[in-house]
């Protein structure tokens, strides 16, 4: 965790860690990750979602289109915490938006496409 300020948690990786513990160790922002990919094993639970800074998601925007219940749950997470996503591609920018994203994370090699417009 040295010289960080942030970290995510992605949860196939991280399953059974307690971010009350981590908070302990650290005074890094918490992010955990919600892959949609894995179908309805997303759900965090309210608690969880409280524990950590906010929510990051890998997915992409057609994965997140291929079910209702996926922008579904995207919006009702997005009113309740920080969401940030992954997007390589700016003419996205607008569609997270809609879902509360409050940022982008993006490929340093494309950050000049991004830099003024979200």
């Amino acid at each position: 965790m040295t010289g960080t300020n942030a970290m995510t948690l992605r949860m196939p990786l991280w399953s059974k860690i307690e971010i009350s513990e981590i908070r302990n160790i650290t005074e890094n922002k918490i992010f955990t990750d919600i892959d949609f990919g894995s179908q309805d094993k997303y759900n965090l639970g309210d608690l969880y979602i409280q524990l950590s800074d906010g929510i990051v998601t890998f997915n992409s925007r057609e994965l997140i289109e291929s079910r209702l219940k996926n922008s579904d749950f995207l919006k009702t997470i997005g009113r309740k915490q920080k969401v940030y996503t992954y997007e390589s591609d700016f003419k996205n920018s607008n569609y997270w938006k809609r879902f509360g994203v409050k940022g982008l994370l993006v490929d340093l090699d494309k950050i000049k496409e991004f830099k003024n417009g979200f």
